[in-house]
């Protein structure tokens, strides 16, 4: 076979075809960059899906991510192939050239959320034999698409940078969350006769557990992913992409291999007729709140802050449970620290490459470490987010954005006494307590089940989860606990 040699003017001729391609015309409406974003991913899904979607399916997807059923069909169903890779597609008045954009695989990541969303609310409460085996298959189903969505958004990160590593994969450690050996357990309780002698209630337990641990681990993957789609988005302008940037690399520290219990999108109008000085928190200043926590189950409340009082930056602020408020370190400057003030090294918990001042009552304090203490945690009480000034407004569109591609629940009011932040720590403190009671109960260790149901009975008492401190018998006292401690948040 002889190959063709393309001469140089057949050369230029291809080039300036492949110049002049014209657009996909997708609509003659003109869209937001939010809409246009949504259908890009979509039309580069529907080209080649992984799956197909109902007509069910696509519409419960546009509710959730706010965009017109007929035009997300339509993105999925065209099955569009673009020559060359270059993908310029026309929404009304506006051109897009996305070829760089269209090699992601962020709509999979969606649908895959969608759907372990969707399959933990399905879970049944009803724990007979059959509806146990339908929640092990449920479990295995959530874990896939839990590992693919993982995969994908660090995969496309890595394509960015021209190498693969772990730096911006979410959840890189099987040590922090391994959930398989959890389902495999549920299963052999289940099923196998050697363990029917357990406390049947303890499949029970199991189950709430693990959809704990998913749900709060899905939250943290879907945000710092939203993220990730807008600043990679051609469809935004330079700054909304910067400020997408800025939130991603920050969220991606925090909540690396972590967990988000709440994620709240304040609802109530922000009142911006107040000069800087004059705002506090009760103009509504804080937009974002994020109640996060580590595989230890030390938890967190990070807030992002417009400029008020005392501040003129948008800014994270983090407390802990016991009221301490300072913001993670990185590795940079927790050395800094160490490096200057050595005597605050025990001051400190590490979490990965991440590191937090302890609260006041878990450190060794004299007067002079007491004066080094405060002043650490006072210059990072505050931690500035942006590498540059934004404009407020722009930043409040980002938070709107963000906003629509989360679950309708997470936008609410934010309260200003932190009420139901208590409430999570709480609940989070109970799934603490009961996941310890579950590991005695199953290694036999009566003396250490009696132990932790003694913990449980007194914070389920404390929390005004119970009337009064009950002695806690059996392991469906603690599941109506669980269950009381879920419906207050």
């Amino acid at each position: 076979m002889k190959l063709h040699n393309f001469s140089e003017s057949e050369k230029v001729d291809a080039f300036e075809k492949e110049q002049k391609m014209e657009p996909y015309v997708f609509c003659d409406k003109n869209l937001s960059d939010y809409e246009k974003t949504i259908y890009i991913l979509a039309i580069a899904y529907g080209a080649s899906p992984i799956c197909r979607l109902s007509k069910k399916d696509i519409e419960e997807l546009s509710l959730w991510l706010e965009v017109d059923f007929d035009l997300l069909a339509q993105a999925l169903e065209d099955e569009v192939n673009f020559p060359c890779g270059n993908a310029i597609i026309k929404f009304g008045d506006d051109t897009i050239e996305c070829g760089e954009y269209f090699k992601n695989d962020f709509f999979d990541v969606i649908i895959r959320v969608f759907f372990a969303y969707k399959n933990l609310e399905e879970l049944y409460d009803d724990f007979g034999k059959e509806a146990v085996i339908e929640n092990i298959n449920t479990f295995y189903s959530i874990n896939h698409n839990f590992e693919m969505a993982n995969a994908i958004a660090a995969t496309y990160e890595c394509m960015q940078k021209r190498a693969f590593s772990y730096e911006n994969t979410m959840y890189d450690s099987a040590e922090c969350f391994n959930p398989k050996y959890n389902i495999e357990m549920l299963s052999l309780l289940s099923l196998s006769d050697d363990c029917q002698d357990y406390d049947e209630d303890l499949i029970n337990i199991l189950t709430k557990l693990l959809k704990y641990e998913f749900k709060t681990r899905i939250n943290a993957l879907y945000l710092v992913t939203i993220c990730q789609i807008f600043k990679h988005s051609p469809c935004f302008t330079r700054e909304m992409k910067n400020i997408s940037t800025d939130i991603y690399n920050k969220l991606l520290l925090i909540l690396k291999n972590g967990k988000v219990i709440s994620m709240i999108i304040n609802c109530l109008h922000r009142k911006t007729d107040k000069q800087v000085d004059e705002r506090s928190k009760k103009d509504n200043t804080t937009r974002m709140q994020i109640l996060y926590g580590y595989p230890n189950y030390d938890c967190y409340d990070l807030r992002l802050d417009f400029s008020h009082k005392g501040q003129e930056v948008v800014h994270f602020n983090n407390e802990t449970p016991g009221g301490l408020s300072c913001c993670i370190f990185n590795k940079n400057e927790f050395q800094n620290i160490i490096d200057q003030y050595p005597e605050l090294k025990d001051c400190f918990i590490s979490y990965d490459d991440r590191w937090a001042l302890k609260e006041r009552i878990n450190c060794e304090l004299t007067d002079d470490i007491k004066v080094s203490f405060d002043r650490v945690r006072k210059e990072k009480a505050h931690d500035p987010i942006f590498t540059q000034s934004y404009l407020e407004k722009d930043i409040n569109d980002f938070i709107n954005l963000v906003s629509k591609m989360l679950p309708k629940e997470c936008r609410r009011a934010i309260d200003l006494d932190g009420t139901y932040a208590k409430l999570c720590f709480n609940y989070d403190v109970i799934m603490r307590d009961t996941t310890l009671l579950y590991l005695a109960y199953l290694a036999r260790d009566s003396k250490r089940v009696d132990m932790v149901a003694e913990w449980i009975s007194d914070k389920a008492f404390r929390y005004g989860l119970t009337s009064e401190k009950i002695n806690i018998d059996t392991l469906g006292q603690v599941l109506e606990i669980i269950k009381t401690a879920e419906s207050r948040i």
